[in-house]
């Protein structure tokens, strides 16, 4: 009878530990995903702001302030030293400056057609422009590695 207690008790360790240990891989997994959840919310918003700056729509003051108000986490749930980090506030940085530019740009109805004011304005708008429009292509491949389920840890 004894021996049978002492079965019966390392089998239900066995099945206890067992079980324990797959908690923890369920929760291990659930944290995983919250944490997908909020990085791919950050991307969507970062695409969206992208587009926006495309269509020269990001050089609104209110575009660039819901931006960030949508993604307050982002140095949060990436590492604040990390390439997504840097690239957001690089963004918003040119989103800024395209803004200021496109203000200016206001007078450029202003300038004949063909002056050096305006030549000037308009190549001085024009890598911001292009800046847009290659990055909503470029914007999946940088947060590529952030997004994969299997890759969260980082």
């Amino acid at each position: 009878m004894e021996k049978l207690q002492v079965v019966m008790t390392v089998v239900l360790s066995g099945l206890t530990l067992f079980l324990v240990y797959r908690q923890y891989m369920i929760q291990r997994y659930r944290v995983k995903m919250d944490l997908f959840d909020r990085r791919f919310n950050v991307y969507s918003h970062v695409r969206k702001f992208i587009l926006t700056g495309s269509k020269d729509g990001g050089t609104k003051l209110e575009i660039i302030q819901n931006f960030l108000s949508n993604v307050p986490e982002y140095e949060f749930i990436f590492d604040n030293k990390s390439e997504i980090v840097k690239y957001i506030n690089d963004i918003v940085d040119r989103g800024l400056k395209y803004r200021h530019l496109h203000e200016q740009s206001g007078d450029l109805n202003s300038f004949p057609v063909g002056s050096h004011e305006r030549k000037q304005l308009m190549d001085e708008i024009h890598p911001h422009v292009e800046y847009f429009t290659q990055e909503f292509e470029m914007v999946k491949y940088r947060f590529t590695k952030y997004l994969h389920l299997g890759e969260a840890d980082e």
